[in-house]
């Protein structure tokens, strides 16, 4: 999107962001966040006798709101007529987990939150077996690893051997992400995952939507043609008559020519693209639910990722962002990064990544009634063994808050 524009665009989103916002409970007890929200992921409601469980647990467990996982890997968990029904869920024919969610949820009283990864496609371990699937019916929308680029820009995408020859390359890559991605960079994937937005909000009545998987697995993650043609574009303008023709033969051949002459603005536009997307699935959703929260949740280097939490609050672009606890602060004392602009900051507690021992630092300092906290994931509060029920005692006791009600 070139500047002027994402500039015009971002302006028309602040002057609406705001509107018919829903207001939050306030909390039980000073100190603790009005938001106390439970990532409940696609695994955990392949049938439907999980579903009161899970309710049922997020409610003793003093927890405000679910947010349940509605596309996972290309697959769809809800009712969609744009992708591919979950494979799983073959086993329970006419079973809707998100609408299955959404009434026990709102019957117990907590708040639903449709939690939808953006660029995670398939893994290249176990490839779909759905004919339907994007990875075949458009498998010009992956993004293509920096090393395999001038490779694949030979080949049609429609073949067997560009897709044969992109996953063989993964799989044989020690430290390369096992996921095959779609790029941010592609208008026509952009609009695909906005028009998946919109249908689940407008399907549902949903309390927010929970973008994640925004931006990119890593820095080197999407040199294929959509991108870089888009980015060739963009240079050019600044660029000489003898600029542009040099590295226009060499563009013929190599797809990094462009990306190499001006490597920060090739991070400009990444970036660009990423806060793109998020506008518009801000658009799409728009007038749909006034009162729906948009959150976006952001991975911990956005170096690498190209996502830019203070761009999309200052803009507007989202009303929440899940940050996990900053890295730096004393394991004592975890803190989350502030944000300038408009944007709430909630914070992410994932009980597969924190520590037991580190747990109750991060909920005792949780953030403060106008803002909330996420755990991720549900599973790890399912059962009876006696680290589940440690870690349910602690939840119980920093939802308590410190006047112990």
């Amino acid at each position: 999107m070139p500047l002027c524009r994402f500039i015009v665009v971002a302006l028309a989103l602040m002057a609406t962001s705001g509107a018919g916002a829903r207001v939050y409970a306030q909390p039980d007890s000073p100190g603790v966040p009005a938001l106390r929200a439970l990532r409940v992921p696609a695994t955990l409601i392949q049938t439907p006798d999980v579903v009161p469980q899970v309710v049922d647990e997020a409610r003793r467990l003093r927890f405000t709101a679910l947010f349940v996982q509605v596309r996972d890997l290309g697959e769809a968990y809800y009712r969609s007529s744009l992708e591919p029904r979950a494979t799983p869920l073959h086993l329970a024919p006419g079973y809707d987990p998100l609408g299955a969610v959404v009434a026990a949820a709102h019957d117990a009283g907590l708040q639903v939150h449709a939690w939808l990864p953006l660029t995670e496609l398939a893994d290249s371990a176990s490839l779909p077996g759905a004919r339907g699937h994007l990875l075949y019916t458009h498998p010009e929308w992956l993004m293509v690893p920096r090393a395999i680029a001038a490779e694949l820009r030979r080949l049609d995408p429609r073949s067997p051997e560009y897709l044969g020859r992109l996953t063989r390359w993964i799989r044989a890559t020690p430290g390369a992400s096992t996921r095959l991605y779609l790029s941010p960079g592609s208008p026509d994937a952009s609009a695909h995952l906005a028009a998946i937005a919109r249908e689940v909000v407008s399907r549902y009545e949903l309390d927010g939507l929970h973008l994640d998987a925004v931006g990119f697995p890593s820095s080197d993650a999407d040199y294929g043609v959509a991108s870089t043609e888009a980015f060739r574009r963009d240079v050019q303008r600044t660029l000489t008559a003898g600029e542009r023709a040099r590295l226009d033969e060499e563009h013929i051949v190599s797809p990094l020519a462009y990306p190499q002459q001006a490597p920060e603005a090739w991070d400009n536009f990444r970036r660009a693209r990423v806060s793109g997307l998020l506008m518009r699935i801000r658009s799409a959703i728009r007038g749909l639910r006034p009162s729906l929260r948009l959150s976006a949740a952001v991975r911990d280097i956005p170096e690498v990722t190209f996502e830019d939490p203070r761009s999309w609050s200052e803009l507007s672009i989202v009303d929440a962002v899940a940050l996990p606890p900053s890295a730096s602060a004393a394991p004592e004392r975890p803190q989350t990064p502030t944000l300038p602009g408009t944007a709430l900051v909630w914070t992410v507690a994932d009980l597969r990544t924190v520590p037991g021992d580190r747990l109750p630092a991060v909920l005792r300092h949780a953030p403060p009634a106008d803002e909330g906290l996420i755990i991720s994931d549900a599973a790890a509060l399912i059962g009876e063994d006696a680290m589940v029920l440690q870690r349910q005692q602690m939840i119980r006791d920093a939802f308590r808050g410190p006047g112990g009600h």
